[in-house]
């Protein structure tokens, strides 16, 4: 759409978490934000899908990486960036 994106959250050193990132990145997102987890494996969301098209959604974590992010592991420029992009839009 034009525009840059990334991506900030956490996830396992695991299967899923590099799933996870290779999917961030084939969509042309930045992953520089998201960080890994060593001790703590990436949350499983498990989706089924009803005949009729309703969903019903299982959550695997406990806890899951995602948890574990704070605020250290978060890239201040990025932040930053994204300020500076709706200052210049406004």
């Amino acid at each position: 759409m034009g525009h840059n994106a990334a991506f900030i959250g956490k996830v396992g050193n695991d299967f899923f978490g590099d799933q996870l990132r290779a999917a961030i990145k084939e969509a042309g997102i930045d992953d520089i934000g998201l960080c890994t987890d060593e001790k703590i494996h990436t949350t499983l969301a498990m989706v089924h899908t009803y005949p009729d098209g309703d969903r019903d959604f299982s959550f695997y974590r406990n806890p899951g990486a995602d948890m574990m992010l704070n605020k250290t592991e978060i890239p201040e420029d990025i932040l930053k960036e994204t300020e500076m992009q709706i200052s210049k839009k406004l």
